[in-house]
């Protein structure tokens, strides 16, 4: 039986992600899934989230935004994918207070074996943050990481 393995690859958006897209599609084998997983950084103030007001309502629809918007960047790369008739792909948007974090409890849980960023992402946008999140995800993920210039 052909070795099965899990791919993830982060993106944002940014030129860099694109090209990390790019590689893990080259080196995906018929018989590995590739996870395409957007993270971004979003809290919702404490004091604000136990009031039984309007006021959450505005917080739950700025997620919704964020993770919409994520879904939208990685909908681009699944397509991509579909059109070159490449299977065993997903995607996945974490909205978290702590996207690092997340991702490498993500990178866990899935048992992901090979992760692919961008060397720069598109910063403060989003406050997804390839070039720290590289490095974090380098020093603190169980699983290879290749870092795409």
């Amino acid at each position: 039986a052909e070795y099965m393995g899990k791919l993830l690859v982060l993106v944002d958006g940014s030129p860099d992600c694109e090209k990390a897209c790019n590689r893990a599609i080259q080196l995906k084998k018929e018989s590995d899934t590739l996870c395409i997983c957007h993270a971004c950084e979003f809290e919702e103030p404490p004091h604000l989230v136990s009031q039984q007001n309007s006021v959450p309502d505005v917080f739950a629809l700025a997620r919704k935004g964020f993770q919409d918007h994520g879904k939208a960047v990685c909908q681009k790369y699944l397509d991509r994918c579909n059109q070159k008739n490449i299977s065993g792909c997903s995607i996945s948007v974490l909205t978290t207070s702590d996207a690092k974090d997340s991702v490498c409890k993500f990178i866990e849980e899935s048992q992901i074996d090979t992760v692919f960023v961008g060397q720069r992402g598109i910063g403060s946008v989003t406050r997804f943050i390839v070039g720290s999140f590289s490095a974090y995800i380098l020093s603190h993920s169980q699983a290879d990481v290749m870092v795409v210039r």
